[in-house]
């Protein structure tokens, strides 16, 4: 089982079937051995498929909790425009293809979207 199949398996007990908790505890991944892609940045509500067909403010997001003490896990990524860096949250969306998308508002209302680079068996965003 590769490392998307054993995320879908932890995130969703029955894919399709049930509606899947608001936090997930994904303690056996190192996040910090992922590399990172700057996909676009958003205003709030703006249409954006992050894959074909899938519209990030059409579906609820879910949590992605790797800490022992229930707190979000973050990722350190640099602004593409202006070089800051930032941290964003982990979330996922029920029975996308991508199981698993960093997020996070740069400045009010402007999200910004990155994708995992180097997770064996993931999706790829086209365009």
């Amino acid at each position: 089982m590769n490392l998307i199949q054993r995320l879908r398996a932890r995130l969703f007990d029955s894919p399709g079937t049930k509606a899947p908790s608001s936090v997930c505890d994904l303690t056996w991944v190192d996040w910090s051995a992922i590399e990172w892609r700057f996909v676009t940045v958003v205003p709030e509500g703006r249409a954006f498929e992050i894959v074909p067909g899938v519209n990030v403010w059409d579906y609820d997001w879910i949590q992605l909790v790797a800490r022992e003490d229930g707190r979000q896990v973050e990722i350190d990524v640099v602004d593409p425009a202006y070089g800051q860096h930032r941290k964003l949250q982990l979330w996922s969306i029920a029975n996308a293809p991508v199981p698993v998308f960093a997020a996070g508002e740069f400045s009010n209302l402007m999200y910004a979207f990155y994708l995992p680079e180097n997770l064996p068996g993931a999706p790829r965003r086209v365009g």
